[in-house]
């Protein structure tokens, strides 16, 4: 099925009263701890980026510029989140592609706030972030009803906030690590980073806000997981 087809047809649907998710800019809220280990400038950077990852991270526009590229990417995450999705039920066989669980899990993070922890770790290495694969998960109970399970939780290597690293010193990169490390919150998974997994792809149109292309300078960070 065709994607913008698809799309098309659930903006039509809504506008004829139909209950669906936005597929325009899901009203994404949520509330923040940040750890209080961090400096008072790390802590304000850190608050900057979230800022920026509230206003993009459900961006529709950050979706359509990663779908340009589908043919380049390909997806990776854990069984168990799409299991607890248990998307196979859904009616629309679009939502039944597993290429399109991420775009199906983003338009639904509006259905309720959610909370963000950012903590703290400190390692002299090349790591910038770190989180447990499948804090959150959003399970489909039919009839087009879902609910979330869960919330995310981002760690962030004091090492190189704010320190003396150009990048290391922009917010819109630490935004790019939060969104990455919420991905994998939410069950997605990539190998070497230098090949673009569906979650990369994302990264990469976060950080140009939605007009990547091919070529184009993109963050290069250290990432680990966490075992829950």
């Amino acid at each position: 099925m065709d994607r913008r087809l698809f799309l098309s047809g659930l903006a039509s649907t809504a506008a004829a009263g139909a209950v669906l998710p936005s597929v325009a800019l899901a009203d994404f809220s949520f509330t923040a701890n940040i750890d209080s280990g961090f400096a008072d400038d790390q802590y304000a950077l850190i608050d900057e980026a979230l800022h920026i990852v509230v206003g993009r991270f459900t961006d529709s526009r950050i979706v359509d510029n990663m779908y340009e590229f589908e043919r380049e990417w390909s997806y990776r995450f854990s069984k168990s989140a799409w299991h607890i999705a248990n998307l196979h039920r859904k009616a629309n066989r679009y939502w039944r592609r597993k290429e399109n669980f991420l775009e199906y899990q983003l338009i639904n993070l509006d259905l309720r706030p959610h909370h963000i922890s950012v903590r703290k770790f400190h390692r002299r290495d090349d790591t910038y972030g770190e989180a447990v694969v499948g804090t959150i998960n959003r399970k489909y109970v039919g009839d087009g009803r879902g609910r979330w399970d869960g919330s995310f939780e981002v760690y962030l290597n004091a090492f190189h906030v704010n320190s003396d690293v150009p990048q290391s010193q922009d917010p819109n990169f630490w935004a790019t690590v939060i969104a990455h490390e919420m991905l994998h919150n939410l069950g997605h998974r990539h190998g070497n980073r230098d090949q673009l997994y569906q979650m990369i792809a994302f990264e990469h149109c976060f950080y140009h806000n939605g007009s990547f292309r091919i070529g184009d300078d993109c963050p290069k960070f250290g990432c680990g997981l966490r075992i829950s």
